[in-house]
């Protein structure tokens, strides 16, 4: 990328590092058209990348040959994108969408250390409206959060899938760590650095203990509930004892207990619009 590109791009994202009164009231959720990753300049090497799904966006920002991300909330204003903390008391909002370009993968600072990470992201809003809120129940929320996780669509959980989830699940704690980190020393940092940027190095804490600990958690997990004794976890063998809730959610969840690994398979993967029509 040129200089005077570059100094375009910068100029950009500073003057989109706004806060806007009234803002939220005209937010919405992210449109489906808006969903996947858009880079600010080269996708190979952005000044700016964006990961959004419905709800949430991760952010990879090269700065001072620097790697930093951020995971945070995202919504749609007048064609932009609107990234605001989790404590919603402070907001980017982006160039308008038209000036992205969209692609197929992260930086490979990113998608190359983090694949797993990035791939559940995509569909962490799924786990989100399965597992968050008044309406949740443990059968909607372990099915959505299983099948997520399962990589070869057979109903069925090896090690090395439940170990992918962990791993993932690394990333995001060590995120949070970073970003603790970062809050507690916010003296000493960029001023200006938007607030939920952290370094990418300082997130390789939680990846090593999802590297190190995946197989050996999911092991446990198996043995622990493998009562068939074949290898792997399935959903029924994973809601054994547990109580399906009453009404139609509890219909759902004793089907999915009565199923054959093939067939439940193809149930997971057709909840989404199942869960859709559910109060």
């Amino acid at each position: 990328m040129s200089n005077l590109k570059k100094l375009a791009v910068s100029v950009a994202i500073g003057l989109a590092l706004v806060t806007l009164s009234g803002l939220p009231a005209r937010a919405a959720p992210v449109p489906k058209q808006a969903i996947g990753i858009w880079s600010l300049g080269d996708c190979g090497n952005p000044d700016l990348a964006v990961l959004a799904n419905s709800t949430g966006a991760l952010v990879v920002q090269t700065a001072r040959e620097q790697t930093l991300v951020a995971v945070v909330k995202a919504e749609w204003v007048a064609g932009s994108f609107v990234l605001t903390t989790e404590e919603a008391n402070e907001e980017l909002v982006l160039p308008p969408l038209e000036q992205f370009k969209r692609c197929e993968f992260l930086p490979p600072a990113v998608s190359v250390p983090f694949p797993e990470a990035v791939a559940i992201f995509k569909r962490l809003d799924e786990i989100e409206a399965a597992c968050v809120g008044e309406e949740t129940n443990f059968a909607r929320c372990a099915t959505v959060a299983l099948e997520v996780i399962d990589v070869t669509g057979d109903g069925l959980f090896s090690q090395s899938e439940l170990s992918r989830g962990l791993r993932a699940l690394g990333f995001f704690l060590g995120y949070r760590m970073a970003l603790d980190v970062e809050r507690e020393t916010a003296d000493a940092a960029d001023p200006s650095r938007w607030p939920p940027m952290v370094p990418l190095s300082m997130v390789y804490v939680g990846q090593i203990l999802g590297t190190a600990l995946g197989p050996l958690v999911a092991g446990n997990l198996i043995q622990g509930y493998d009562y068939d004794g074949d290898g792997f976890l399935s959903f029924p063998e994973f809601m054994h004892d547990r109580i399906p809730e009453t009404g139609l959610q509890g219909v759902i969840a004793r089907t999915a207990l009565e199923m054959s690994p093939g067939m439940l398979s193809v149930f997971m993967k057709s909840l989404g619009s199942v869960f859709d029509w559910l109060p």
